[in-house]
């Protein structure tokens, strides 16, 4: 449990850089009918970050957190 005590420090952090990630969205998205892409891939980096923390954390998992940007998922030109 020591060695999760960065991990959930740095989850905390994004979890504040998320909800004003979420607020920017949501006003950014009633004035241009849209959310930019970029706002869209940093909350779900923050919110994939934490759920790595929390499954760290309940010992569902025994990978520790990883900062790597994901599966490696993308969208194709044109599929969004």
């Amino acid at each position: 449990m020591i060695l999760a005590i960065p991990a959930i420090v740095f989850a905390y952090v994004l979890a504040v850089v998320a909800v004003v990630v979420a607020t920017l969205s949501w006003f950014v998205a009633l004035s241009v009918a849209r959310v930019p892409r970029g706002f869209e891939n940093l909350g779900t980096y923050c919110v994939r970050y934490q759920v790595q923390t929390l499954g760290y954390l309940l010992l569902l998992t025994d990978r520790y957190p990883s900062l790597a940007s994901g599966t490696g998922f993308q969208f194709e030109k044109g599929e969004r």
